[in-house]
């Protein structure tokens, strides 16, 4: 299965260009390593754009609180 993807990817970069091919991913829930070693297959392909899960939950997060709070909550100090 990996060397099908692969060949596939191959493919879509020989013929769109490797800006075509985006990448989702990157690290989990303490495991940051996907994340790096996506370096250099990305590099390979010319993968020019990436987005991971954070893209949409810490979006999220700060336009949710300056909807409650007018902006990012700060502690009484």
């Amino acid at each position: 299965a990996i060397n099908e993807i692969a060949a596939k990817l191959v493919q879509v970069k020989t013929e769109h260009g490797g800006d075509k091919i985006f990448y989702y991913g990157g690290g989990g829930q303490a495991n940051h390593t996907p994340g790096l070693y996506s370096r250099s297959t990305n590099s390979a392909l010319g993968v020019r754009y990436r987005s991971n899960a954070l893209a949409q939950e810490k979006t999220g997060e700060f336009w949710v609180c300056d909807e409650m709070f007018g902006g990012w909550p700060h502690p009484d100090v």
